[in-house]
């Protein structure tokens, strides 16, 4: 397995032609290196001296002048697409974000976010074709799941990926574990949201469409698997024992079968869960 790349991101781009591939390839590692610049246990200064280098990279890949390893593998690969450069600038700005712990005051300030990354990240993973314009509209969905599925360390980084409403005081609920039931169902209904939104987006995608994007349909599968398991854990975040980059490979797999096949990956059309958040449970002194 490609070591720069977790195991989504590996599936995406493992089912895409050759050109786009590549293209993938290299455009998840810039992003994988942009996050990198996060890291709790790096220093905080450290940090945003290399987010200000990748903004100056990334300016000037845009402009078709990169020179980091990987912003040459993207330029080749876009000369190989016949595409434009793409603007990764909005990567930068969300990773600055994080390192600031910048909260959220509304939900519309979440969705801008999330549609921030969609246009960076998730769009090269759709090909372009008549249906793709409901695709890309489905990226927000993905991101939104990807977040909340590791909203429990990213919470106790004070980056919380959710409408901080009633001041500073919800701040510790939200760190809590496990949430207390009002998080608890917020989380839920955004979780269930999300996968809705993915299975909808999917069944409008005619089925000779669904080869062509097999990989914006695998990752929106994995995304969509990722919220059930997410669901059943609740209020809980979901253990790290059942966090497997084999299991997501295998999933991938399988998503990227069906969609070759014409037909939707299960975890697309399969019912949606009924909301059922379970109480927490009292620990006895």
């Amino acid at each position: 397995m490609n070591a720069v790349l977790e195991p989504v991101r590996y599936s995406v781009q493992l089912y895409a032609a050759p050109p786009r591939r590549e293209y993938l390839n290299a455009l998840f590692a810039i992003e994988a290196a942009v996050q990198d610049c996060t890291r709790p246990e790096r220093q905080h200064e450290v940090g945003h001296r290399k987010l200000e280098w990748w903004a100056g990279e990334l300016h000037d890949l845009h402009a078709g002048r990169g020179r980091h390893p990987d912003s040459l593998r993207l330029r080749r690969a876009c000369d190989a697409l016949a595409i434009h450069y793409p603007d990764l600038g909005p990567l930068v700005e969300l990773a600055r974000a994080d390192l600031a712990a910048v909260a959220f005051e509304t939900a519309a300030e979440i969705d801008g976010a999330n549609r921030l990354w969609t246009l960076a990240v998730f769009d090269a993973s759709v090909t372009a074709s008549h249906a793709a314009a409901v695709l890309r509209e489905a990226g927000s969905a993905v991101r939104e799941i990807e977040l909340i599925r590791n909203f429990a360390p990213r919470a106790r980084l004070g980056r919380i990926h959710a409408v901080l409403d009633r001041g500073l005081d919800s701040v510790a609920q939200w760190q809590a574990c496990p949430w207390p039931a009002g998080c608890a169902e917020a989380l839920a209904q955004r979780l269930q949201r999300a996968r809705q939104q993915l299975q909808q987006a999917a069944a409008t995608l005619p089925p000779p469409d669904r080869s062509l994007q097999r990989p914006a349909l695998t990752w929106m599968a994995l995304a969509a698997r990722s919220a059930a398991l997410a669901l059943q854990h609740l209020p809980r975040p979901i253990p790290a024992r059942r966090s497997s980059a084999m299991r997501d490979v295998w999933a991938g797999w399988r998503a990227a079968s069906s969609a070759s096949l014409g037909r939707l990956p299960a975890a697309l059309a399969e019912p949606l869960l009924e909301l059922n958040v379970r109480k927490p449970t009292r620990v006895r002194p």
